[in-house]
C-alpha cells in the first residue's frame, strides 16, 4: 500500500486520497493488522521536490496482529533517516551493464 493512513502523516503538498486511506484502513482492520511500536523518523518518504512543492509522508510500515504482538511485546521498528542513492547505469558497446553507486 503507498499510502498514508492519518494526516499527520503527510506533510507538505499534495492532495490525501481520502478513497485510498478508507480502503487501507478497512483492509487492515479485515486483516487484523496494526502498526508496531516503532522510533526514529515519522515521515520515511519524500518526492524530492523543491520548496512548496516537497512533501513527506509515512509510506514505510511494519503491521502485525495482536496475536503476534502479545508473543513478541518488546519487539520494536526503527525508521532510520532516509538515504538517497543515486545509481548510474551505462550500456557499453560490449553488451555489458556497468554501474556506478
Amino acid at each position: 500500500m503507498n499510502v498514508i493512513q492519518y494526516d499527520y502523516e503527510n506533510v507538505g503538498s499534495g492532495d490525501r486520497d481520502r478513497v485510498a486511506i478508507a480502503e487501507s484502513e478497512d483492509f487492515l482492520q479485515q486483516i487484523d493488522a496494526n502498526d508496531v511500536p516503532y522510533k526514529g523518523c515519522l515521515l520515511t518518504w519524500c518526492n524530492g521536490r523543491q520548496c512548496e512543492d516537497r512533501m513527506y509522508c509515512k509510506l514505510d510500515r511494519l503491521l502485525c496482529n495482536e496475536h503476534w504482538l502479545s508473543m513478541f511485546s518488546s519487539m520494536e521498528a526503527e525508521f532510520l533517516e532516509p538515504v538517497y542513492l543515486i545509481i548510474i547505469l551505462v550500456w557499453l558497446p560490449s553488451n555489458k551493464l556497468w554501474f556506478k553507486d
